[in-house]
């Protein structure tokens, strides 16, 4: 089994959507509804609008295994992810669709000072084998590259692995809001 880890291409986007899906609390993709729901909140939004800085790790033998999707502009991510999935989402799943314009609220006011935000999932059966970070590293280098002042990233408090994860690359748990931890990371000093 090799892995690579490369941009992420169109082709990419049902793996994406699985992995989305595979990876999430088993109460938030219970039904068709809420896969697609969640599909379209935590994958292709990113993948429509910022393509140009998502990764995959794909294995040889079993395709994208994983992947880490940003928004290094959170604010016109917003705009576009509401206008052309958010939105659109109230006639199907209005619940999902008003949680993420709360969750985008958050993601507003986290990025004033660090501009960028990140969402990393790989399969279970591909985990702790270092493509996360393989998949950070990369990352973390294209936005250093791009002159990107700092990143956040929001995981849910129940996430038991994310903690050591994020710590290891120098994020800071910045807030905790309600049921969520907020890590940053800054590039350049304000």
């Amino acid at each position: 089994m090799a892995v690579i880890i490369r941009k992420y291409q169109p082709s990419d986007r049902e793996a994406c959507q699985y992995i989305c899906i595979a990876t999430a609390a088993p109460e938030r993709v219970k039904t068709e509804k809420q896969q697609k729901a969640l599909s379209c909140i935590y994958s292709d939004s990113y993948v429509d609008f910022e393509k140009n800085i998502c990764f995959v790790a794909e294995d040889d033998a079993k395709g994208v295994v994983g992947y880490i999707l940003c928004a290094p502009d959170t604010k016109a991510y917003c705009r576009n992810a509401l206008k052309h999935h958010i939105l659109p989402l109230f006639k199907t799943a209005p619940g999902d669709a008003l949680g993420a314009m709360a969750e985008f609220a958050v993601f507003c006011l986290l990025s004033v000072k660090r501009p960028a935000h990140m969402h990393i999932d790989i399969l279970e059966s591909h985990q702790r084998m270092g493509l996360g970070t393989q998949l950070v590293n990369t990352l973390l280098a294209t936005l250093k590259e791009q002159k990107c002042k700092g990143l956040f990233l929001i995981t849910d408090t129940g996430n038991k692995k994310g903690p050591q994860f994020y710590n290891k690359y120098g994020f800071t748990l910045r807030h905790k809001i309600l049921f969520a931890l907020v890590y940053t990371i800054d590039f350049e000093k304000n």
